[in-house]
């Protein structure tokens, strides 16, 4: 059809345009653009110089060359381990993640998680150091503590995601390489130890508010450390701890839910507590996620929406031709598609599918994927939305699950439910705890679906992820080594210290 070719090539320019189109990358603070200079003591003779330090490592961090855990690869492929995401790459490492096969010489492990996790925590440990050292008249003390407080959140962050993927971790805390190249692993215990005391130090020294990044979240602030460590008391089973962490989010008038679902993630949300800065230096890949999970050609925005699907749908040859532009490199299972009670509204804004001809190989499928982040990225246009790391709905499920554990069913179901009323979702409530821990674990996978990691960690620490996941076919037989990540073969031959976790060769 001639109709058809002319769409085609319209959306081959469009594509192609949008591949060559580059700008400079936006300023992440006024005080000036991040530099590579973290480790030069000259950085910290002036507030200038050092916050712009921090502001390297959030870049990094951000913007690695690969994902790496604090950009993407968390939600990817610990969201592939759980049951929310299925890959289209059969015969990759993906697929890997996704059958929890994974085995010693696996790429990604190191190269997502490890590697550039350690290479955070040196430029952290490098700062607390360097901003302690300094004794410029120029180098002040409210942003040295702002250094200090932000450098010890987010190796807490780090210390976070590498335990949960690999248990027992190097406990990395100086710059002294020869010390650090041979460190064995710390104990799991120990790791929290260090995290719970990097948070409340954070604490002490950060300011609650976000004047830093003009207001934008794109730093640490107190608030950022206090979710934080009341994910972490809830983690190591301290409920009321966490009750209280998470009681000064939800109470202290600093936050608040955003009604609108779709605007859960814009950079002005009320529910953020924590974004990571985008830029608008890539179209698609502005927000990480966009790499993996939203097609090139959306079905609904860009055909539906204009009246298209004929085009396609009664003419199987042509949708062939465009499959790879309309379906993202990983989808939602059926599992997680399943756990959406009727009328969620999560499930109307925070997903949306692709339709196919009924005929070989399509059948009539519908598949589905995540679109929290929804915005088409347009190179050099500042975007609506930005990077959330951590928000408000966490905390009431962090509250209400750490309620549930000391007894208060009724608070608890109150706090589950502020969240299902948002999402357009009748009240529960339940005469024991076994019954709301349930309804709560519930309610996280589909409140928090596709967001760092949250389904993996949470089947592990409940001791859930046996019997979940072993009723998954690709999964079957699930065996309890395959909770943890390997350690990756580099790391183990460069430090005779470090041993394998259980299970892998």
């Amino acid at each position: 059809m001639k109709y058809t070719n002319t769409l085609k090539r319209f959306f081959i320019i469009v594509i192609t345009c949008s591949a060559v189109c580059s700008v400079s990358c936006k300023k992440i603070l006024d005080v000036g653009k991040p530099t590579k200079t973290i480790t030069n003591e000259e950085t910290y003779r002036t507030d200038e110089s050092a916050l712009s330090a921090m502001a390297g490592v959030y870049a990094s961090m951000m913007y690695d060359s690969r994902l790496n855990f604090g950009n993407g690869a968390t939600t990817l492929y610990a969201g592939l381990s759980a049951d929310e995401f299925t890959t289209r790459d059969v015969t990759g490492s993906l697929l890997s993640f996704q059958r929890n096969d994974l085995y010693v010489d696996l790429a990604e492990p190191g190269l997502c998680f490890w590697v550039p996790a350690y290479k955070q925590i040196f430029y952290l440990n490098t700062i607390i150091e360097q901003a302690a050292a300094s004794t410029s008249g120029t180098f002040t003390t409210p942003v040295r503590n702002q250094l200090t407080g932000e450098s010890k959140f987010l190796r807490a962050f780090c210390y976070f995601y590498l335990t949960n993927f690999f248990g027992d971790v190097p406990l990395v805390l100086t710059t002294d390489f020869k010390v650090n190249a041979l460190l064995p692993r710390k104990a799991q215990a120990e790791v929290y130890d260090q995290i719970e005391k990097d948070l409340k130090e954070a604490q002490t020294l950060l300011s609650s508010d976000y004047a830093l990044a003009n207001t934008d979240k794109t730093h640490a602030n107190k608030y950022a450390a206090t979710a934080l460590l009341a994910r972490v008391y809830l983690y190591r089973q301290k409920w009321k701890e966490a009750e209280e962490q998470a009681s000064l989010l939800i109470d202290g008038g600093n936050f608040s839910l955003v009604d609108a679902l779709d605007h859960v993630f814009d950079k002005t949300s009320q529910e953020a507590i924590l974004q990571f800065a985008t830029t608008t230096n890539y179209s698609d890949y502005r927000i990480p996620e966009r790499r993996h999970f939203v097609p090139a050609i959306r079905w609904v925005d860009d055909i539906v929406n204009y009246g298209l699907e004929s085009v396609y749908l009664d003419h199987p040859d042509d949708y062939t031709n465009f499959a790879e532009l309309f379906y993202p490199s990983e989808t939602l299972t059926k599992q997680m598609l399943s756990a959406f009670e009727k009328d969620d509204q999560r499930k109307a804004f925070w997903t949306s599918y692709i339709e196919s001809p009924n005929v070989s190989p399509w059948y009539g499928a519908i598949t589905y994927y995540i679109k929290k982040y929804h915005e088409v990225n347009t190179v050099g246009v500042e975007g609506e939305q930005e990077y959330t790391v951590m928000r408000l709905a966490e905390q009431y499920l962090i509250r209400a699950e750490a309620r549930a554990h000391l007894g208060k069913l009724a608070a608890a179901a109150t706090d589950l439910n502020v969240i299902r009323a948002r999402a357009g979702l009748p009240s529960k409530s339940a005469s024991n705890m076994a019954d709301m821990l349930l309804a709560i674990e519930h309610e996280r996978q589909v409140e928090l679906f596709g967001e760092f990691g949250h389904r993996w960690f949470d089947l592990k620490r409940t001791n859930r992820a046996q019997s979940v996941l072993g009723a998954i076919s690709i999964k079957s037989p699930f065996q309890s080594y395959q909770l943890l990540y390997p350690i990756p073969r580099p790391e183990l031959l460069a430090n005779p210290n470090l041993r394998q976790n259980p299970g892998y060769n």
